[in-house]
């Protein structure tokens, strides 16, 4: 049996903020989280803290493409009634 120990990095924000990246990243690409598990070759700079206001207006900018491309996606079709 091989047994072997794992060290894992967490990122959590401060009291009324959420992690994202600090990267300049596309609104639909962009993550909001609560907790960041940080992968191998990830660091804590690649993130960065926002406010939850902030947070929330992000999520608004992701729900407004997000309709967009589907309204695109998705043409109207004529009602013939």
């Amino acid at each position: 049996m091989i047994q072997e120990e794992i060290k894992v990095r967490v990122l959590k924000p401060s009291e009324g903020h959420m992690l994202t990246q600090a990267a300049d990243v596309a609104i639909e690409d962009r993550v909001i989280s609560d907790k960041v598990f940080l992968a191998v070759n990830d660091v804590p700079e690649n993130w960065k803290e926002i406010t939850d206001a902030e947070a929330d207006a992000i999520r608004a900018g992701q729900e407004e493409a997000a309709r967009k491309a589907a309204e695109v996606d998705s043409p109207r079709v004529a009602d013939d009634n």
